[in-house]
């Protein structure tokens, strides 16, 4: 939030500069109102007008009368060139007549007229010292807002280059927020970084229109569409917020009946735009009833933000700042309109400072959402891998439990009736039976010790009976010494402490059979000569590292982790073990992998 405010402060700050104009003339002014539209130049000059100490007074709000306004320049430059400049874009058409020796010189101005400028501006020479200028603004009940500024210039279309370098760098902001926007949404897919992209969008448009672009370089001919532009702006910004503030306060769910009174103010909004296609009468409505309707909408969004100040805790405030911002500037948008305030630097701009606000605190709430978004990834990606990590364990260990009851069976059970069988055989060898039934005897009896030597080592295999009864250490050793019994192989083993009780009891067989996965793939893959298996303890660390001199493989394989050669069971299992796992090998240079536990307190 303070970034936010500290980057507005500046823009104001930078707004102010640039718009900042020239020192004014000393000029006298004064005005008259024609309310039956049926004065003409030659009855006013004989009329007494109204004197404005203020010209800034010069604002009459909602209006269908006519104002002619009279300026008496005194002291002026004889043939100097200057430049009378209406900074405002709402009137649809001025007349402007200058007083000759025999007659007047009349110019047309106003959004009714082509013309280069972006607002009304009037060029003149005079011929004396003294000068008097007369403007007649027809008044068709839109808004009039006349704030004069009358300077000397050396070319008749100088531009201010200060001004156009601050327009080019509010645009540029709001075009980074639009183009932030669009890549938040091609990133996340929801559909409120679509609502915010048209909010901007249809903000810049109320900009352009109150900075005199849409005149200038849209419709400079037409008067019906350059105001029309105005009406489709605004309508559009207003629908497309109560669509933003919906889904980002997740009214839906919080606070259905709110939902419900932002749709009915959206079908109002388009109502009123229908109905300011039908010039004048329908535009003139609009413009009385926008003012309506935005009132009822500040007076929506700050309900809506009080709704959710428990539930939505995160934005809350920053909702706040931004409803308190369109409440106080867009009563001073709408003041303005009607007349109430006179014209200065914050209400001829007050439009700039109702838009800017909401796109900067739009945009930082937005991020801020889109950061809590991230963290909450990161939150659940975490605990579906901690789910994950238990669910492997769990059934790691369900599997564990069922071989160690096929073992008990395989050796209690179907073990055990092989021996009886075995030594039966063995007391029958020794009764009177024919030769031929001896033999047949012997045969059987091989076959069954062969069984029962086969029964043994599955049962070992499915579950090592030693590792309950002689502890982790004195079992790898053991599987060590048989492997070098029954394989051309050498296995050599370094392990100079016991590693008993390291982890807990019921994990101890997960290191087991990575051991015993490992030597596996040294027999069954590696094609080596030597393996050398290390185990110690070294900081908290338990270090495995098994290295054969093999063929190796080239880990850049994607398939090497094929669950056939063993190694994602590795992997698996010390991921259960909260440990790391580590693959070095080439082509033909022998296989290293290391893996690290950490040790249980």
């Amino acid at each position: 939030m303070l970034k936010t405010t500290l980057t507005y402060i500046c823009l104001l700050f930078i707004v102010v500069l640039g718009f900042s104009k020239e020192e004014p003339l000393s000029i006298q002014v004064s005005y008259l109102e024609d309310s039956k539209h049926i004065l003409a130049i030659e009855d006013i000059i004989h009329l007494k007008f109204i004197s404005v100490v203020d010209k800034s007074k010069l604002n009459f709000g909602f209006t269908k009368s006519n104002y002619w306004i009279k300026l008496d320049l005194k002291e002026v430059i004889p043939y100097a060139r200057y430049k009378i400049l209406v900074n405002t874009i709402i009137n649809d058409s001025i007349e402007v007549y200058k007083k000759g020796l025999h007659t007047f010189e009349k110019t047309y101005l106003g959004e009714a007229f082509q013309s280069r400028n972006r607002y009304p501006t009037y060029f003149f020479l005079s011929e004396n010292e003294n000068c008097t200028i007369y403007f007649k603004i027809i008044g068709r009940d839109h808004p009039l807002m006349l704030p004069f500024q009358i300077t000397k210039i050396e070319e008749a279309e100088q531009s201010n280059p200060d001004e156009l370098i601050i327009l080019g760098i509010v645009y540029g902001v709001i075009f980074l927020i639009l183009l932030l926007n669009l890549v938040l949404f091609l990133n996340t897919l929801k559909r409120i970084y679509i609502y915010s992209m048209f909010f901007n969008v249809f903000s810049l448009a109320v900009l352009f229109y109150f900075d005199g672009i849409i005149k200038l370089y849209f419709f400079p001919n037409s008067l019906y569409w350059n105001n029309q532009s105005i009406a489709i702006a605004f309508c559009g910004s207003f629908i497309f917020t109560n669509y933003y503030i919906v889904e980002f306060l997740n009214l839906r769910q919080h606070k259905k009946i709110v939902t419900t009174y932002f749709a009915l103010i959206n079908c109002a909004f388009l109502f009123i735009l229908l109905m300011s296609f039908w010039h004048p009468i329908g535009y003139n409505w609009y413009l009385k009833s926008n003012l309506v309707l935005t009132t009822v909408e500040v007076l929506l969004l700050f309900y809506s933000i009080l709704c959710i100040r428990k539930k939505e805790k995160d934005y809350f405030y920053i909702q706040l700042v931004s409803v308190i911002s369109l409440n106080v500037f867009g009563t001073i948008t709408q003041c303005t309109f009607l007349g109430l305030l006179s014209i200065n630097f914050l209400t001829n701009h007050s439009v700039h400072f109702v838009i800017l606000p909401q796109i900067l605190i739009q945009a930082f709430a937005l991020g801020t959402r889109f950061s809590i978004l991230i963290k909450q990834q990161v939150i659940m990606r975490k605990s579906l891998q901690e789910s994950a990590q238990v669910y492997s364990q769990s059934l790691i260990n369900t599997i564990e439990e069922e071989r160690r009851r096929l073992s008990k069976d395989f050796h209690d059970s179907i073990g055990q009736n092989l021996l009886v069988i075995r030594n039966s055989m063995i007391r029958m060898r020794k009764d009177n039976i024919e030769d031929k039934h001896r033999e047949k005897l012997k045969e059987l009896m091989h076959i069954t010790s062969d069984t029962l030597d086969e029964i043994r080592t599955i049962s070992q295999n499915l579950r090592p009976t030693m590792l309950d009864s002689i502890g982790l250490t004195a079992s790898i050793e053991s599987m060590i010494r048989k492997l070098n019994e029954v394989v051309e192989i050498n296995f050599k083993l370094d392990c100079p402490q016991p590693i008993d009780h390291l982890v807990q009891n019921e994990l101890e067989i997960n290191i087991y059979r990575i051991l015993q996965e490992l030597t596996n793939n040294s027999i069954k893959h590696a094609k080596a000569q030597n393996v050398a298996i290390t185990i110690g303890k070294e900081n908290k660390i338990l270090l495995i590292s098994v290295a054969d001199d093999g063929i190796g493989f080239d880990i850049n394989f994607k398939d090497y982790m094929h669950p056939k050669n063993g190694l994602s069971s590795i992997k698996e299992r010390t991921n259960i073990l909260n440990g790391k796992f580590n693959i070095d090998s080439s082509e033909n240079k022998g296989t290293k992998v290391t893996i690290l536990i950490p040790i249980d307190k």
